[in-house]
């Protein structure tokens, strides 16, 4: 998402064992657990009022999570009152012998947890209000997936939607009351209220909505449009669309969060084409990986790293071959950025809790997701992902789901193939040993060539460009251990060769290839922030701000002498003089004397700094709102808080290419 932090997911994994080989088919479920609810919400007093009763099987002590500002004042088991037993959020109930019970709970109370992040938490407030599933706004038990029907009141002129297939609505006496049902294993209801207005229209089967405030109304049109393609497109490529309708919900908040069937995004943003493009995607996907089939996080979260493959790199790819190619070599970029003590294997990652897990839970995930695409053939890929699919909707998935999956598809064991991927941290090194022509005959030529790769050795599948007085071709040679030698039968003169050309490999770039970025510093533990010219706290709020990590400070006088990266803010004359004093120079032709801020990044004697230059303090707290999304970039020039131009400082010869002379 633009201009907030990176989505936050409501995928909420539970860990539960796979029930079924995927060479068997798919596990029998047991029927959920079924919630009927009663809920009133009152936004002025950031309070809710409901009654659950719940159709449960077991027998004895049965604990559910509750949040402890909820109070219940009734507990019942088959009609028959007893106490209420309440430890915390833990509510313990008391079913008697084996077999299935109707357990009813009243409970009331204040949420505004969004106080402490807004709208991260079950929020109730006048301005919008979110309750997540699984969030404890709902009595749970240790079931991963329910079914529920919920009846939804709020006070006129608010509205209200609840995850599921909408029943009834009405409006009378200042209230307004609807009714949904989710009668597939759901991980529970998600409700929305404030005042909106709805545009549906529906589209297969499936209702799409759009819940936007009067102001951003015109809009509806264009998000029900890209709704309907993506669905569309996602159902075509993976599979039925799992649930009965998907609704972009705006919000009060500055969040980004994704549901079953819904997204819940900030109102301001909505009319940014990231977010009608590939934000909107990459939330829509998330229906049918992270929701239908949910993540068994205790073996690697590959949701988001599949999710940004189908839908971020999708829609690169589809504009255009270069556009495909940049967003590949981007993820290698930031791979180069990310420095060794904090690269981690993909097994290893669950969410992104950082930006640094982001390079590895999402771009290093859709490069193996891309590689793999690569290796089986589009058909047998597609296949594999409609198996996995399949057979794990409305249950958890792993990565060695996948693999079966693949493996079932394509006829062929790929085992080692994603082991080396998901249990080492690193990536291949790759060299260009040699590449010499060789003329075999009048109209014929061979070209000979070494690849080799660095210690500990991957298999991999190398992609090489031979162009040609008559036009490239293209070879793929098999590198599985140190070195492998090929001599290459050509039918005209060979002029060049590339290996890798269009960053089809997840590999460590060459150091030439490697621009310095504003991320390289803002992942690295090791930078240190230099205060110039301004109130330290304020530089200090922006580093917290931009960092990845934990702000460590240097003074002006140490700068100079200083072998750790710097990250030097303040205003624009004393950052240039601290620049200049610390062995960096004068502000680059790119920046200097443009805008009223400017950061670039740059380097002396092995040294690296990033320089943010203001020409007013309170600059910088738009600036910090903005940077986070273009630390791709070696340097920026922002006026008023907004974006004029960048871009990234040009790198050398390529050691994975030879041009050849006459």
């Amino acid at each position: 998402m633009a201009l907030l932090p990176r989505p936050v997911r409501a995928v909420l994994a539970a860990v539960v064992p796979i029930a079924a080989s995927l060479a068997v088919g798919p596990a029998a479920a047991a029927a959920p657990v079924h919630h009927t609810v009663d809920l009133t919400l009152s936004p002025a007093e950031h309070r809710l009022r409901a009654t659950d009763t719940i159709s449960l099987s077991g027998s004895g002590a049965q604990t559910l999570f509750l949040r402890a500002p909820l109070e219940v004042s009734r507990v019942a088991v088959d009609g028959e009152s007893q106490p209420v037993r309440r430890d915390g959020d833990q509510l313990t109930v008391m079913l008697g012998a084996a077999g299935q019970h109707t357990v009813e709970i009243a409970y009331a109370g204040t949420l505004d947890i969004g106080r402490q992040g807004a709208g991260v938490g079950p929020t109730i407030r006048p301005d919008g209000s979110v309750l997540p599933a699984r969030s404890g706004w709902l009595p749970r038990g240790a079931a991963a997936r329910i079914s529920y029907q919920v009846t939804l009141t709020v006070p006129s002129p608010q509205t209200g939607l609840v995850t599921g297939a909408r029943q009834s609505q009405s409006e009378r006496g200042g209230r307004y009351r609807a009714v949904y049902r989710a009668d597939y294993p759901s991980h529970g209801p998600t409700v929305f209220a404030g005042r909106y207005r709805e545009t549906t229209r529906t589209v297969g089967g499936v209702t799409l909505r759009t819940l936007f405030p009067q102001d951003r109304a015109e809009l509806a049109r264009t998000y029900l449009d890209r709704t309907a393609d993506y669905l569309g497109h996602y159902a075509d490529a993976i599979g039925a669309y799992p649930y009965p309708a998907f609704t972009v919900v705006a919000a009060p908040f500055p969040v980004g969060l994704g549901f079953e069937g819904a997204t819940y995004v900030s109102a301001r943003i909505l009319y940014l084409p990231y977010m009608k493009g590939r934000s909107l995607a990459h939330e829509i996907l998330h229906s049918w990986w992270g929701n239908a089939v949910e993540i068994a996080v205790d073996q690697g979260n590959w949701a988001e790293g599949l999710t940004t493959y189908q839908a971020d790199h999708r829609l690169a790819a589809a504009r255009s071959d270069v556009a495909g190619r940049q967003l590949r070599q981007e993820w290698l970029r930031d791979f180069a950025a990310l420095p060794e003590s904090r690269r981690q294997p993909l097994a290893e990652f669950t969410s992104k809790l950082h930006d640094a897990a982001q390079v590895t839970g999402y771009n290093k995930a859709a490069m193996v997701f891309h590689m793999l695409r690569q290796r089986l053939g589009d058909a047998a890929f597609r296949e594999g992902l409609g198996r996995f699919y399949q057979y794990r909707k409305f249950q958890t998935g792993s990565w060695a789901d996948l693999r079966q999956a693949f493996e079932a598809a394509s006829g062929k064991q790929l085992d080692g193939v994603l082991q080396q991927w998901l249990t080492r941290p690193g990536a291949p090194t790759l060299s260009l040993d040699r590449a010499e022509r060789i003329r075999s005959g009048d109209d014929s030529w061979q070209l000979e060539i070494a690849l080799s790769q660095d210690a500990p050795h991957y298999d991999l599948r190398v992609p090489v460009e031979i162009q040609t007085a008559i036009g490239p071709e293209r070879v793929t040679l098999a590198l599985t251990g140190g070195r492998v030698t090929r001599e290459i039968d050509l039918r005209a003169k060979p002029t060049a060769v590339r290996v890798d050309p269009d960053y089809d490999l997840f590999r460590t770039l060459p150091d030439s290839q490697v621009p310095l970025v504003m991320r390289a510093l803002t992942l690295n533990p090791a930078t240190r922030l230099v205060t110039a010219g301004i109130n330290p706290g304020t530089a200090e709020r922006f580093a917290g701000r931009l960092l990845d990590t934990a702000v460590s400070t240097l003074s002006v006088s140490a700068a100079a002498e200083a072998t750790a990266p710097l990250l030097i803010v303040g205003a624009s004359a004393e950052v240039a003089r601290v620049m200049q004093q610390a062995g960096f120079g004068a502000p680059p032709k790119a920046v200097a004397g443009k805008g009223d801020l400017r950061a670039w990044t740059a380097q002396a004697d092995g040294r690296i700094a990033l320089a943010v230059a203001a020409d007013a303090p309170d600059q910088l707290g738009r600036a910090a709102r903005v940077l986070p999304y273009y630390l791709r970039a070696s340097w920026l020039v922002m006026q008023n808080g907004q974006l004029r131009t960048r871009g990234t400082w040009p790198t050398g010869a390529n050691p994975l290419s030879r041009t050849f002379g006459e």
